[in-house]
């Protein structure tokens, strides 16, 4: 494609200005168009973020401009890098650009590093290639690129392989790879999906820190609107494939004058929402990319399409407000309508009402007890040797653990990952005698059930599991799906059916769904079928693990509000497993912060979250980035130093002092406690008041820290 032909002019003067991008990739029901027609630029020292939902087209926009799709992919239009059209350069010369001037950041660094080499020789080798250097002078600058992105003992840990490093870790290594050779141009893919959200924080600020060293300018890729929000100057909202709104990232969230960006923002769990608030999602699933039909791609999700959007693609234009092409361009034919999200006086996307419950009426200890948990204990053996297996320690996954659930009560159990969250509801659902502690569920105490009561138990407990792809059986179609609960449970045939479309209708589905089979359906209705599973009995307790994690936002909202709406109607009670707090918020009455299988703080949502008093819980709420410019940047970032320590070990005295900021700023005559014992639940006073209050830390310095 030459210059002319263009439906912008190249901009000159940014490091990269990309035009017209268009990606086809070959099926069998036709060819796909994953990117139509993409144009954005990155000026020097720019940070430009692109958004949207999985399949918008993100990441084949990054993968093309670095040449890394399938010889099958057919890719046209310009990507102009310091005068240079990339595009069509051939695999020789583009290997002269990567990694020099521009590089890349991958979304999965354990698979982009070689697992047979080690860690400095991976980067040793992307700074010889480029740089005439010796062996030994490119080790030594590996060493002070790992030191820079805060790899403790660079010098020793250079010398370690990927699976050595925590996925923290080799994030942070693969950050040092992407600048060793001072690139004018970083490309991150999803570099921080995978990772806790504390860790995300140190992510994060490792690439601000590696761009301010680099002067470079960096092209993010994410679907966190709060990373956006955060760290972007400017933001391309990517659907179907097209950009349908860009600005700067303040225009953005201040002002979305596209349905598409409207929706995503009110489907975000906020932290600085009202408890409980609930969420609006938008309906439906992004088109397929095969064939797609002349009019505006998302105009069967939108609440304000006109008959001319069934009819006509919008193209990406300047607002009426805009003083400048470049200041805020959208695809829709109502833009100039929408104002503050609203249109006609009504709001683009209303928000949907919730079923509320009785029991919220009612004082907590006056409600029942569904579940109690006192001091439970979890173990797995480490064993060496494939042939003579031997014990050679022990996982502490479990140390301890106290909370009880009442009726129609949400609890959410959080933490980093490896904090002992799921292997607590795993001991729960096992049913089985504890190592040590007790469980007494519906008043009955879990070690000594008959079999007869397990089986009246696993009725009113359910468990929802986070993918639905591997908790539903492909074989069978959901209708069959449904009713297996109710046949073992020994329902009559004749009102099974009955009882199916009931439990369709309740979850927001059809009855006609009930003979499809899992895969035609979307990862939003396949959770929807296995909720639907777990109330087929009707339950009184329902074990949620990480039920929204593996979802878009868009769908994610959906969910959630299902949850709550059924909380309400039911008056169900729920144990929550979730890494993400802002979903906690949304989603729980009470909440237990876990660390290294302890819980460090309990309380209601509205103390944890407004006056959180534990160092960990206040660093874990810091992090969790807001979607709104201002409040993101002018908010308090505590970062957490290092990673979580070895659950292996037996840790004298408190285990959180070694990344604890408040530890570290006490005089050395104020942390002899600290180091020697063991904190117990307690309030700021010192009383002992245990799980039961309505909030409680295990800190012996506790201190109200507002984060939010």
């Amino acid at each position: 494609m030459t210059n002319h032909e263009l439906t912008q002019p190249i901009d000159e003067t940014a490091t990269l200005s990309v035009r017209d991008l268009q990606v086809t990739f070959p099926s069998e029901a036709g060819p796909v168009e994953a990117v139509r027609g993409v144009s954005f630029d990155v000026h020097p020292g720019e940070v430009v973020g692109i958004v949207g939902e999985s399949g918008s087209g993100k990441s084949t926009v990054a993968l093309s401009i670095m040449g890394l799709l399938q010889d099958s992919a057919r890719v046209s239009g310009v990507a102009n890098f310091q005068g240079q059209n990339i595009l069509g350069l051939d695999d020789k010369s583009l290997s002269r650009i990567r990694g020099k001037s521009v590089a890349m950041v991958f979304q999965d660094p354990l698979s982009a590093f070689t697992p047979v080499y080690t860690i400095g020789a991976q980067i040793s080798e992307a700074i010889r290639i480029h740089q005439d250097l010796t062996r030994d002078q490119a080790n030594a600058r590996a060493i002070e690129l790992l030191d820079l992105v805060g790899i403790p003992q660079a010098k020793d840990r250079i010398r370690s392989f990927p699976h050595e490093f925590s996925g923290g870790m080799r994030q942070r290594a693969m950050i040092a790879m992407a600048i060793a050779n001072d690139p004018d141009l970083i490309i991150a893919d999803e570099p921080t999906t995978a990772l806790d959200v504390t860790v995300q924080a140190q992510i994060l600020d490792v690439l601000e820190t590696a761009r301010q060293a680099t002067k470079a300018a960096l092209l993010l890729i994410t679907h966190d609107l709060g990373v956006v929000a955060g760290a972007c100057d400017r933001v391309a909202v990517m659907y179907a494939g097209k950009v349908v709104e860009t600005s700067d990232v303040f225009s953005t969230f201040a002002h979305p004058q596209m349905p598409y960006t409207i929706g995503l923002l009110g489907a975000v769990p906020r932290l600085d929402a009202a408890v409980g608030e609930p969420l609006v999602p938008i309906e439906g699933a992004p088109p397929s990319m095969v064939n797609l039909p002349t009019q505006c791609q998302f105009v069967s999700r939108c609440p304000v399409a006109l008959p001319r959007c069934h009819e006509e693609e919008p193209t990406l234009t300047a607002t009426t407000t805009s003083t400048d092409e470049r200041a805020h361009q959208v695809a829709c034919h109502r833009s100039d309508e929408i104002s503050d999200g609203h249109i006609d006086g009504h709001l683009v996307f209303p928000l949907p009402e919730l079923a509320v419950a009785e029991h919220i009426t009612i004082a907590r200890e006056d409600r029942e007890v569904v579940i109690n948990v006192d001091g439970l204990v979890r173990e797995y053996p480490v064993r060496r040797g494939a042939v003579l297996s031997r014990r050679v320690g022990t996982v502490y996954a479990v140390d301890g653990v106290s909370f009880d659930v009442r009726t129609g009560e949400a609890l959410a159990l959080v933490g980093e990952s490896g904090c002992g969250k799921t292997s607590t509801v795993t001991e729960i659902l096992e049913l089985r005698e504890l190592k040590d502690g007790a469980v007494t569920i519906f008043g009955k105490d879990a070690s000594k059930l008959t079999k007869d009561e397990k089986q009246e138990i696993r009725r009113n407990l359910q468990v929802v599991f986070q993918d639905p792809q591997a908790s539903l059986d492909p074989r069978l179609p959901v209708g069959d799906i449904l009713a297996e609960p109710l046949t073992t449970h020994g329902m009559p045939r004749d009102e099974q059916r009955a009882r199916v479309l009931e439990l369709l209708s309740l979850v927001g589905l059809e009855a006609t769904h009930a003979d499809r089979y899992p895969s035609e359906f979307s990862g939003g209705q396949r959770q929807r079928i296995a909720i639907a599973r777990a109330l087929a009995l009707n339950p009184q307790l329902i074990v949620l693990d990480e039920p929204v994690s593996a979802l878009d936002v868009s769908i994610q909202a959906g969910v959630l509000n299902l949850l709550a709406d059924l909380r309400g109607q039911l008056g169900l009670a729920y144990i929550f497993v979730a890494h993400d707090l802002s979903v906690v918020r949304q989603s729980a009455d009470r909440v237990a912060v876990m660390y290294l299988g302890r819980i460090v703080e309990i309380g209601d949502t509205e103390q944890i979250f407004n006056k959180p008093w534990h160092p960990y819980t206040q660093a874990l709420l810091s992090a969790v980035p807001i979607p709104d410019p201002i409040r993101e940047r002018a908010r308090e970032r505590i970062l957490l130093i290092g990673d979580q320590p070895s659950p292996t070990v037996r840790y004298e005295g408190c285990r959180f002092r070694s990344r604890c900021f408040r530890y570290q700023a006490l005089p050395e005559n104020q942390t002899e406690d600290c180091r020697t014992q063991d904190p117990s639940l307690k309030s700021p006073t010192g009383t002992n008041l245990g799980y039961q209050t309505s909030h409680a830390a295990a800190c012996f310095h506790v201190e109200e820290r507002p984060v939010v």
